[in-house]
């Protein structure tokens, strides 16, 4: 009776050991695939200069939206979003 609970407890420890390893590759996929999108982003933040400084920053100085704001005033940025959601 002691070896069939030993064997279990085995069985479980290797299922959560899989399934750990398993959300850890999802996780780095996930983190390979967002990147870009965050690097587009944090870009449109940034000053011309802070840009092209070298190394580059994860994070702006200076948070400017006026590239942003400028985006959706003078582009038919929501005119297509709409007519993708027709």
């Amino acid at each position: 009776m002691k070896i069939i609970v030993d064997q279990n407890k085995i069985l479980q420890h290797k299922y959560k050991t899989r399934r750990r390893i398993k959300s850890l590759f999802a996780w780095c996929i996930a983190v390979i695939y967002l990147f870009p999108v965050y690097w587009m982003i944090n870009t449109s933040l940034k000053t011309g200069h802070e840009m092209f400084d070298s190394p580059p920053t994860f994070f702006p100085t200076i948070y400017i939206s006026d590239h942003i704001k400028r985006l959706l005033r003078e582009t038919m940025v929501f005119g297509l979003l709409y007519g993708i959601l027709q």
